[in-house]
């Protein structure tokens, strides 16, 4: 298993979007992209407040226009200036993020705006979410050394995360083996257990599930950032680049180098927890955004 290197805010901007680009194939580009919209809109859609200084339509549509420019860095110099001026990370979500994802949906649907372009504006979005996200993060729980295994919906080998689950086991580790379950319901469980769970382990035997490896890797970004996800199975064989573009926190690819990697994994999210959950509760207080801007640890 191999770590993946994380990088400053700007780096994972412009460096995510090209890598995705130029790694993944246009069914699975369209399938994260739209996962990536779709969790946008339905966190801001589980939050009450509302701002009476929202941003207005023009606001939204100067930040579209920015994720949408051919310079990459525009839409983040756009958040940059929002900050700059005061704006908390709940008001980006509610008043900026939501509405924008809502835009770019609607230019999709409409054929207003090119496949290419507006899968590059949905998932530069995202990935100036998740680079937000380094600002702050929740408590941890008592999340240890628990870990939560499944095979990508879709797939239907799951012998080799069986066996990796005994063997882990038999050193200490906690694993609940999901299997048969589609992508949302696998979603809201692992979001319900993000306290108690360290590692998501993902198993994908075949390019075929791709799309949906993907699709999963988005979600949990963004509905459960401080579990670590850790990818495996033969698609790394044949399709390496393709999953290093999605950003997991690891690669699996023996017991060793798997324990090893779990170990500081869950060292690493454990180690940032404490320090920080003071400053997020002072910054977004009784808001329930705590677990939408959260941050990844470095490990």
């Amino acid at each position: 298993m191999q770590d993946v290197p994380k990088s400053t805010l700007s780096e994972k901007t412009a460096t995510a979007i090209d890598d995705v680009f130029g790694a993944l194939r246009s069914e699975a580009l369209n399938t994260v992209a739209k996962e990536a919209l779709h969790r946008i809109i339905r966190k801001s859609e589980t939050m009450d407040r509302v701002f009476e200084d929202a941003a207005d339509d023009g606001a939204v549509d100067q930040l579209c226009a920015a994720l949408l420019a051919a310079e990459p860095h525009a839409g983040e110099v756009y958040v940059d200036r929002l900050r700059e001026r005061g704006a908390s990370l709940e008001m980006m979500h509610l008043g900026y993020f939501a509405p924008a994802a809502r835009r770019l949906g609607a230019l999709w649907d409409e054929d207003e705006v090119g496949f290419i372009e507006v899968t590059r504006a949905s998932l530069r979005l995202y990935a100036l979410i998740r680079g937000l996200n380094r600002d702050i993060r929740r408590g941890d729980g008592d999340a240890g050394r628990r870990a939560i295994f499944t095979a990508t919906p879709g797939e239907t080998h799951i012998l080799g995360v069986t066996s990796m689950k005994g063997l882990l086991e038999e050193r200490g580790w906690a694993v609940d083996l999901v299997n048969d379950i589609d992508h949302d319901a696998l979603v809201d469980l692992i979001v319900g257990a993000r306290d108690e769970v360290s590692i998501v382990g993902l198993s994908a035997g075949s390019e075929r599930v791709l799309p949906e490896l993907g699709r999963l890797i988005v979600a949990l970004h963004l509905e459960a950032p401080e579990v670590r996800i850790v990818v495996g199975g033969r698609v790394l064989d044949t399709a390496r680049a393709e999953v290093l573009a999605m950003r997991p926190d690891g690669l699996s690819e023996d017991l060793d180098q798997t324990y090893e990697m779990m170990e500081r994994l869950a060292r690493a999210r454990a180690s940032v927890g404490s320090v920080v959950a003071d400053k997020a509760k002072a910054l977004l207080p009784a808001t329930g955004l705590l677990a939408a801007f959260s941050v990844t640890a470095e490990v």
